[in-house]
């Protein structure tokens, strides 16, 4: 016997799989960014305001301990891991780099914003070596929206 699927099934099972895959895949785009930075000048720090172009791909982990991983728009590099998935009330935490030394990625699957932190510099500063140079580094933290893709 033959199975026949009509006009109506059809569309059900293509609008079905298309929000399964959406859900598969995301794009954040930064609206606002602010941070601190050093004024060489005065030798202190300052709040600050920047211009943002960021935009984010989070995805499912296609293999590893990480659940879902996070990358900036044209970049192969990994700029955040989320160990675990989205929450029962649709959080996504992500780790920055080093465990989180870098910075944390949050993404909310209710409302499709996210925050980005990077926490790196001030606090680290002075440690030794050129990657702890005081205003070599910059703490910021961006928001915006998620769409899914």
């Amino acid at each position: 016997m033959i199975l026949s699927m009509g006009p109506i099934s059809v569309l059900c099972s293509v609008i079905l799989s298309s929000s399964a895959l959406a859900d598969d895949s995301y794009l954040c785009v930064a609206e606002h960014k602010a941070g601190f930075v050093f004024d060489k000048n005065s030798g202190q720090w300052d709040s600050a305001r920047f211009k943002t172009d960021s935009k984010y791909v989070i995805t499912k982990a296609k293999e590893g301990k990480h659940s879902w991983v996070v990358r900036e728009v044209g970049s192969k590099s990994l700029s955040y891991s989320c160990d675990e998935g989205f929450t029962k009330i649709g959080s996504l935490v992500c780790d920055g780099l080093f465990d989180g030394l870098l910075g944390e990625f949050r993404m909310s699957k209710a409302n499709l914003r996210f925050l980005n932190t990077y926490i790196f510099g001030y606090w680290t500063d002075d440690a030794g070596g050129p990657h702890y140079v005081e205003s070599t580094n910059i703490p910021h933290m961006e928001i915006g929206k998620c769409s899914p893709m």
